[in-house]
C-alpha cells in the first residue's frame, strides 16, 4: 500500500479541517486536528489553535504549554499572548494574566 491518507493531507489541510470542526464546537476533534498539523512545528498558529480547544475543554495547563511553544515560535503572537492570559484567568494567577494580556497591547 502506497501509504496512509492520513499522511497525504497536509498541515494546513488539516488546519482547515480543525476550523470546521471548531466552528461545530467539535473542541476535541480539532484539537486531534491541530496535533497532526502540528507535525510542522515551525508554524505557531497550529499551537495557539490547539490552545484555544484546550481553553473551550477547560484543559489549562495543555493551554499553557501550546501558548508558550507558540510563543518560542513568535514572540509577538497576540493570539497566544491572550490565551495565556485568558488562562491564568480561569486559574486565578491574575498578576500572570495581566502581564500577559499587557505584552500583547491588550491591557491598560
Amino acid at each position: 500500500m502506497a501509504g496512509s491518507p492520513e499522511k497525504s493531507v497536509s498541515a494546513q489541510e488539516w488546519k482547515e479541517q480543525g476550523n470546521r470542526l471548531f466552528l461545530s464546537r467539535k473542541y476535541q476533534e480539532s484539537a486531534a486536528c491541530y496535533s497532526k498539523a502540528i507535525r510542522n512545528p515551525s508554524v505557531s498558529v497550529y499551537y495557539t489553535n490547539r490552545a484555544l480547544c484546550h481553553v473551550k475543554l477547560q484543559q489549562h495547563d495543555k493551554a499553557l504549554a501550546d501558548c508558550k511553544q507558540a510563543l518560542e515560535l513568535d514572540p509577538q503572537s497576540v493570539k497566544a499572548l491572550f490565551f495565556l492570559g485568558q488562562c491564568h484567568l480561569e486559574m486565578e494567577n491574575y498578576d500572570e494574566a495581566i502581564g500577559n494580556l499587557q505584552r500583547g497591547g491588550l491591557g491598560t
